[in-house]
Parts: C-alpha cells; structure tokens; sequence
C-alpha cells in the first residue's frame, strides 16, 4: 500500500488528509474505485481513520482517502456540522476530477456522527455509488439527550482537538445537527445499496436505534450485527469481522 498525505484544497484553507493506494498505483492505466471516509467525532488523524479498511481495499485495487474536517486536528479553521456538509461536497469534487479515480465508483464509509453525515449527503449527492456505515448516528437527539452529553461537549471544547465558534458552541450544535436527521434521509438513497456493521454491545449508541434506521433504508440494503462488538471496535475479532463485511460489500458493489 502506497500512503500519501495530501491537502484538500477547501476555501482559503484545505483538508488535512490521506490517499492510500495499491501498491501499483505508478502503473495503474485506467481509472480505479475509491471509498472515502466521514469520520466521527472527533476522530483521529487520517492516517489511523483509514487503518479499518485500507489495507484490505487496496490490496484488491480500491483506493481509500480519509480526511479530517475543517476545523478538526490539523485541518485549519473552525468547525460545524454545517460546514462538515460543504467538506464533503468539496471531498467529492477533488473524487471526481483525480485522473486516477472512475468518478461512477465512489464509495462512501461513516462512522458514528460521520454515519449520520454520511446518509445525509450520500441522499442528495448522486455522485456516491455505494453506502457503507459503522455504528451510524441514527437520530441527533438521541446523543443530544444523553446524561452525560454536557460533559462529554465540554470535555471536546477543552481538548481543543476540535476547534469550535465562539460563544454557546453547544447550542449550535445541537441546531444544525436536528436539522439533518439520518432517520429522514436514509429512505432517499435507493436505489443505492447501504450496508450497516453495528455491535450489539455498543456503549455510546442503542443498538436498538441501528436496528430502526435499518427498517427506514429501502433496498438494497444489508446489516451485520458484531455479537461482541462495541462502538469503537476496539478488540481484533470485532475489527475483523467489521473489515470483512464492510471490505466485500464495496468489492462486490465495484465488481472489482
């Protein structure tokens, strides 16, 4: 696998992020899928965001790009869920225009509040040919209500790994991310196929709200449910069997 650190140029700023390539990408003689990954919050460098799927995707021919939004770890400028929108969009752009990417073969991977992100833009983005999503965010308000949000936020807010406006960042929050519910798009995105990994020992989000976004998708549509698995996949066997799934739902959709 040949990894390069790039920057996405994005306004008058750019996106941290990392291209991973097969190990041929000098000989590569025409265009070749790619799955590009919305991360969570607040994530980790792309480098390790790409650690899940990239080796197994490049090794049978499939690029993978993770990026970090504006405003989140070394991407410059501020963050919000709003803007995330428009990282996305931009993301899809440079996709599209590489001479080394078949723009009709675009995956898109999300994770936790980047699953949320991800239906919501993949329902109004013709340009992703396949959905996959870990432990998706499958209603803002769920998270927004928890017990202990408030201190999880102000945790965020202090670590400055994400850098957020000044004044109630929290409210703001909260606004942007109820006006894009995952619940309200995903039912738009056929006749695209979307397939889910979740575990059914999720700490962070209820497994049985996995289950009801599923029901929302029409098909195609497909979910794997890791007995043993948690939200972060922390263990190998549940990495695994996530990479597994996840890695022959694009193959099987790039009929690569």
């Amino acid at each position: 696998m040949i990894v390069e650190n790039i920057q996405i140029p994005f306004k008058e700023n750019y996106l941290n992020a990392c291209f991973c390539w097969p190990d041929n990408k000098e000989e590569i003689d025409e265009p070749i899928p790619v799955v590009v990954k919305f991360h969570g919050i607040p994530g980790y460098p792309p480098e390790k965001e790409a650690s899940l799927l990239s080796e197994e995707l490049t090794n049978n021919g499939i690029a993978f790009l993770s990026f970090n939004y504006t405003g989140v770890r070394e991407s410059p400028g501020i963050y919000s869920y709003y803007q995330a929108f428009e990282n996305a969009e931009q993301v899809m752009t440079f996709l599209t225009h590489h001479e080394l990417i078949n723009p009709r073969k675009i995956g898109v991977f999300g994770e936790s509040l980047g699953g949320a992100l991800a239906i919501c833009h993949t329902a109004r983005d013709p340009r992703v040919a396949a959905l996959a999503l870990h432990a998706p965010l499958f209603d803002p308000a769920y998270v927004l209500g928890m017990s202990g949000f408030e201190a999880t936020w102000q945790l965020l807010v202090d670590s400055q790994i994400i850098r957020f406006p000044p004044g109630n960042s929290r409210e703001l929050f909260q606004k942007e991310t109820l006006n894009h519910n995952p619940m309200d798009h995903i039912n738009l995105i056929s006749p695209r196929p979307i397939a889910i990994t979740c575990g059914k020992k999720d700490q962070i989000i209820s497994f049985e709200g996995f289950l009801k976004l599923f029901d929302k998708a029409n098909e195609p549509k497909s979910i794997h449910v890791i007995e043993e698995g948690n939200h972060y996949l922390k263990d190998k066997a549940s990495a695994k069997e996530a990479r597994e799934f996840l890695s022959k739902f694009f193959l099987d959709q790039f009929e690569w």
